[in-house]
């Protein structure tokens, strides 16, 4: 069923174009024309969803208060499902203050969400928790696929390509705050904020993996494209990686993903992630754009944290890489700008970056990174040292021509 709907106005509990309140609907709907709500909840087809949304669309412009989004405002799931989107988009512009996404605003409450095969096109603007496609991942115990995320959302397959402003902190090109699972996403827009700014998710963890089956915070097999800009925790594709003290698990994953977007900001810069806290964890990924800032500048991570939390846990960097140009004025590295943690396996183009240095990694010229005995094998370029990456399943690489590339973008998303 379409709905069109030249403009709605509304000053309610929650605001949507087909749907102020859904609980526990599945529908499939579509609807067009611009909305707009005074207080919290508001979406382009239903502000609260307590429920699924399969197959639907909306296309006008979306704005209010918290929890907006230009398909849905706010979705969770009830005692007999999980509260989902699936195959539906928005490509109207979103604005908001807090929880504003270009397609859901908030993936929360009790029982937890997902969006799986979703996106988002238009720009979106808020102040804090702002993402191309999500501004909040969040919500309860559920599974997906097999794969435990704990009491968090679920994003699988989707994408945003608008570009997204932040006054605040928590600002992402497809997420702003993860505190959930993100998997086989991308998102190509621009993105600019404050602190904790990303191309792919400004925050990813946020929480202290207390009462968690597994990891808070977990991006795998994505990708980010945009440029970034921000002042504090700034990164290609992970603005701020952790946030909890890790008492129950490792809070901030980033696994097989990548960034290729131009990177600027203050402090604690970097082509992937900004800052890498402790009790997080960066393996099989890499970042090719070049970053620019004053402070913690690095050409995968600015910052790599040492002891903190209850246990005294660290950031680790494992089987990773970086080739985009770095630049700073203090703490300025190839690879990593400041590291208390740990770095693995993990290498530098000198000849692209511009730096001959690094507080972590080993720094290759470009004809020793296109050469795949060099991540393979103990050699002279590499230290040594044999980093044994897989390139059976993880990476493959045109030997001589390209760098390693990850196995899991030979397809599509």
């Amino acid at each position: 069923m379409r709905f069109s709907i030249s403009r709605l106005v509304a000053i309610l509990l929650a605001t949507g174009g087909v749907l102020a309140f859904a609980a526990g609907a599945a529908f499939s709907q579509s609807t067009s024309g611009s909305v707009s709500g005074t207080g919290n909840y508001v979406g382009g087809l239903v502000g609260y969803n307590h429920g699924s949304v399969s197959t639907s669309f909306a296309t006008g412009s979306v704005s209010g208060g918290s929890y907006v989004g230009g398909l849905a405002g706010f979705i969770e799931g009830n005692y007999q499902e999980v509260g989902s989107v699936f195959n539906s988009h928005a490509t109207g512009s979103v604005k908001g203050a807090a929880d504003v996404g270009g397609l859901v605003g908030a993936i929360g409450g009790g029982y937890g969400g997902s969006i799986d095969k979703g996106w988002a096109s238009g720009s979106v603007a808020g102040a804090g928790n702002v993402g191309g496609l999500l501004g909040y991942n969040g919500g309860g115990a559920i599974f997906y696929g097999g794969d435990s995320a704990g009491t968090a959302g679920i994003v699988a397959r989707s994408h945003a390509t608008g570009n997204v402003s932040g006054s605040g902190s928590n600002v992402g090109g497809l997420v702003g705050l993860n505190a959930g699972l993100v998997s086989n996403s991308y998102e190509t827009g621009g993105v600019a904020g404050g602190n904790d700014v990303g191309g792919l998710v400004g925050l990813n963890g946020g929480w202290n993996g207390n009462y968690r089956v597994g990891p808070a915070g977990r991006i795998s097999g994505s990708y980010a494209t945009g440029s970034v800009q921000g002042a504090t925790a700034v990164g290609g594709l992970v603005g701020f990686n952790g946030g909890g003290n890790g008492s129950y698990g490792i809070v901030g994953t980033v696994s097989n993903s990548y960034a290729s977007g131009k990177v600027s900001g203050t402090s604690d810069v970097g082509g992937l992630v900004g800052n890498n806290s402790y009790g997080t964890s960066i393996d099989n990924s890499y970042a090719r754009g070049n970053v620019g800032g004053s402070s913690a500048i690095g050409g995968l991570v600015g910052l790599n944290s040492g002891p903190g939390g209850n246990y005294g846990l660290v950031g680790v960097i494992s089987n990773t890489y970086s080739t985009g140009n770095v630049s700073g004025t203090s703490s300025v590295g190839g690879l990593v700008g400041s590291n208390g943690g740990t770095v693995g396996a993990s290498f530098w183009d000198v000849t692209t970056s511009g730096q001959a240095a690094s507080a972590g990694g080993r720094g290759m010229t470009t004809a020793q990174m296109q050469q795949q005995v060099n991540f393979t094998s103990a050699t002279s370029a590499n230290g040594n040292v044999n980093p044994a990456w897989d390139f059976t399943s993880t990476w493959f690489m045109d030997n001589g021509h390209s760098y390693p590339l990850l196995t899991t973008f030979m397809s599509p998303p």
